[in-house]
């Protein structure tokens, strides 16, 4: 019998009253922590996850997105109908298996597509400081060539191809083009950059590449623009994470250096890019199993109508996330991709 066979057996005489759900694969319980705070469950609405992965078992309450998190001895001499009857070992054995898989999660905001790849600092030329310039008077910020290394941020196309021995995925002229006049912005898997232009206009022999943002895959593989720019952080999976997403790179970037001053303990910091807010929030529950979470949404002032009522719709009445909006109100801007002093936050919970 494995260990997980074993955790429903105890389960089961620790809350009899329990439905098994999902074949087998999780226990449901009336959720002890909303009978404590007065508002008592008949539903069965807190499920234990009792199946094997790279997870410990966690429990989640689907009336109340607070009552997440790990299962523990302590949990259960709180909650259970007969906490004499807790197999210690068992519980020891679990626990030793949740600190290794915290241990391996805490580096999986950094999956790649299997390999490793070095963003040089940027020679000390006219070109990079020129970048760098650009960037700087975008955020109102004093970064080095050497901060654009921990965030991601490619300088120079051409110099990043180069050190990497990477294959070209487009042509020569075009690359020429990405590495003069574009800065990049490297996807959290390392598929793809997303380069953003600098000058207003391109020279008329690179018109064909006059876009504010241009894509360069670094793999030749057809889903390789699946990725999102995310400023590299260490997270916890096990604890409380704050998820920050705003629409553009710069907008992030603002967030992370000008509004939560560069904190990267459980933060996380994303770009949707060309993607959507709504699809951006299920791939974090989706690709990283995320469970105890709270969404900060940096939203520009002419979102569509009709985005946050869906968001709402899905995450806040139907999966009982916690949503807070942010939006810029300084006189004149519409997003949060500016120095501090051009931002008036305000914040409400969606």
């Amino acid at each position: 019998m494995n260990t997980y066979d074993q955790l429903k057996e105890n389960l089961a005489i620790l809350f009899p009253d329990h439905q098994l759900a999902s074949n087998g694969r999780e226990f449901r319980i009336n959720c002890p922590m909303c009978e404590r705070e007065g508002y008592p469950d008949k539903g069965y609405h807190l499920y234990i996850s009792v199946f094997e992965s790279d997870k410990p078992p966690m429990y989640n309450c689907f009336r109340n997105s607070n009552h997440r998190g790990v299962l523990t001895k302590s949990f259960i001499e709180q909650y259970s109908a007969y906490p004499q009857y807790v197999d210690t070992d068992l519980l020891d054995l679990i626990r030793n298996q949740a600190n290794r898989a915290a241990k391996l999660n805490r580096y999986r905001f950094n999956k790649n597509y299997g390999f490793k790849l070095i963003n040089p600092i940027a020679k000390n030329d006219e070109k990079s400081m020129i970048k760098l310039g650009y960037i700087n008077s975008r955020l109102g910020t004093n970064l080095t060539l050497e901060d654009m290394v921990s965030l991601k941020i490619v300088i120079n196309l051409g110099e990043f191809i180069y050190n990497n021995r990477l294959r070209l995925t487009r042509s020569d002229n075009s690359v020429f083009a990405l590495d003069e006049y574009f800065v990049g912005f490297l996807s959290n898997n390392n598929a793809f950059i997303r380069l953003r232009r600098i000058p207003d206009k391109l020279p008329n022999e690179f018109s064909y590449m006059d876009k504010r943002y241009m894509n360069y895959k670094t793999i030749d593989d057809p889903d390789a623009n699946s990725g999102y720019y995310i400023i590299p952080s260490i997270c916890d999976k096990l604890k409380p994470i704050r998820i920050n997403i705003a629409e553009g790179q710069f907008d992030i970037l603002s967030v992370f250096l000008n509004l939560c001053n560069r904190n990267t303990v459980n933060n996380i910091y994303a770009a949707i890019g060309s993607n959507s807010y709504l699809a951006t929030m299920k791939y974090f529950l989706q690709e990283y199993g995320l469970i105890d979470i709270e969404f900060h949404l940096y939203i520009d002032n002419d979102i569509d109508n009709n985005v946050l009522p869906r968001i709402k719709q899905v995450f806040c009445d139907d999966l009982f996330y916690t949503v807070f909006i942010h939006v810029n109100m300084k006189g004149g801007e519409k997003d949060f991709g500016v120095p501090l002093d051009r931002i008036q936050e305000s914040i409400y919970k969606l």
